[in-house]
């Protein structure tokens, strides 16, 4: 056995892995999640019902309310005495079931109260349930944010897993190897039972890790279909690689990006635009402002055995529409002249609004500038990792060449290929750390992920 034939072990996948069933890239899984994920399909739920209710705070406050009402009467005589009224309505020579006059049917078609103008209120409140509304389709876009960062982080732990699974397989490979290598000299008198049962002891811990990593990728991959809403008994083989794309924008672009985009900031100014809205109306409820309003006509027309027409109510001219203008002006009780507390409350509520809005900017800056600061340092780790990752390459390459042909030097390998693999499994979970909190951060501020 050379060392080259060691090396390639070292290079290749054990061939004793599990096969998965189907290969998955992220984007492959992101597509899934949209279409699948039953957080995201309630989300859809919710949008949707936001969105009639919307649409009837847009026909309430434009459109008035116009009813139609069908009516269908029928009033049979059974039997009349005579010399009763009830005989008079029926021909000679007859004494039940005709029909009277009043039986038919009729449709009426009526306008109701229309407000035509109450000095802005009634727009005030169609302005909150439209802020309300374009509010209600931002959180559906920032779930479906939340699930795609949720959905990458789930994907590249199972990832960090599978590479660990394959580093160790790899090592119990090589320890497999070893111990056929050490195992030949022993025959020859070239090494001791000693390293033979040195060899073989580290051989048994790579098997217990390689089960232990089995478990935990197994864990991980459940978790991942969970997520998905893929039946458990779906089995993946995940092939995007674990890779990061540094950051570009500085505090200043993310801190704005932050106060235009973050979930926070846009429930704070919603909150705040709110409360002005309310303000606004109780100031004018204290305020003897007359409220103008439009009452409609209701036509009706009947078809009737005694005869048919149409009629109106009022019974004037068919197209009287009328304004009317009304002025309650409260004087005592809640929101009276004299009891502003409503309208105290109501400041309160506003003044309250600003301050969390403060609270708000002031407590994310700090974060946010954290933040950055902490990608930017992961970032220069990231580099080092990089270059301390192609040295412990290029120092086991030199190890192999140099104990090739002489006395196995087992111990030096040994630690040259562990050497390598830790490394290369550190660089791996640094970058998982790295993309983790990139997500996190770019979740506060509102922020997609980079494009790849």
């Amino acid at each position: 056995m050379t060392w080259k034939w060691i090396l390639l072990i070292c290079l290749f996948p054990a061939l004793s892995s599990k096969a998965a069933n189907q290969s998955l890239s992220l984007k492959q899984a992101l597509q899934i999640a949209y279409k699948q994920n039953l957080d995201l399909v309630l989300a859809n739920y919710d949008y949707e019902v936001n969105s009639i209710n919307y649409r009837n705070e847009w026909r309430n406050f434009f459109l008035p309310k116009i009813n139609l009402t069908l009516e269908s009467t029928t009033a049979l005589t059974m039997g009349a005495y005579p010399g009763t009224p009830a005989s008079s309505t029926l021909p000679d020579g007859r004494s039940t079931g005709y029909p009277t006059g009043l039986n038919g049917a009729a449709a009426t078609l009526s306008l109701g109260e229309y407000t035509v103008f109450n000095f802005f209120k009634d727009r005030i409140r169609y302005d909150i349930a439209r802020l309300t509304y374009t509010r209600n389709t931002q959180k559906l876009t920032e779930i479906k944010r939340n699930i795609t960062f949720g959905i990458i982080a789930k994907y590249f732990e199972a990832r960090l897993n599978q590479e660990k699974l394959q580093a160790a397989e790899k090592s119990l490979q090589i320890a497999k190897s070893i111990v056929r290598l050490v195992r030949s000299r022993v025959a020859l008198g070239q090494a001791s039972e000693t390293e033979l049962s040195s060899i073989q002891v580290d051989t048994n811990t790579a098997a217990l890790q390689v089960n232990t990593l089995q478990s935990e990728l197994e864990t991980k991959l459940l978790d991942l279909n969970a997520a998905l809403n893929q039946n458990s008994s779906e089995r993946f083989v995940l092939t995007t690689p674990l890779t990061y794309t540094p950051m570009k924008l500085s505090f200043a672009e993310a801190f704005g990006w932050f106060k235009e985009n973050s979930p926070t900031m846009r429930d704070a100014k919603l909150g705040l635009e709110s409360a002005r809205g309310a303000l606004e109306i109780a100031e004018k409820d204290l305020m003897p402002l007359p409220k103008v309003t439009l009452t409609g006509q209701a036509v009706t027309y009947g078809n009737r055995y005694g005869g048919g027409g149409t009629s109106y109510l009022p019974s004037t001219d068919p197209i009287d529409l009328r304004a009317v203008v009304s002025l309650t002006l409260p004087i005592l009780g809640p929101g009276g002249l004299f009891n502003k507390d409503n309208l105290r409350v109501t400041q309160i509520g506003l003044d309250q609004n600003e301050v969390r809005m403060q609270q708000t900017l002031i407590a994310n800056e700090i974060s946010i500038r954290a933040s950055v600061f902490q990608l930017q340092q992961l970032e220069d780790r990231l580099k080092t990792q990089k270059e301390n990752l192609m040295e412990s390459a290029s120092l086991l390459e030199r190890t192999m060449n140099t104990t090739a042909g002489q006395k196995t030097n087992r111990l030096e390998l040994r630690d040259a290929l562990d050497r390598a693999r830790s490394i290369e499994l550190e660089y791996l979970q640094a970058i998982f750390s790295y993309v983790q909190a990139k997500n996190s951060f770019y979740n506060l501020i509102g922020k997609d992920m980079d494009p790849e």
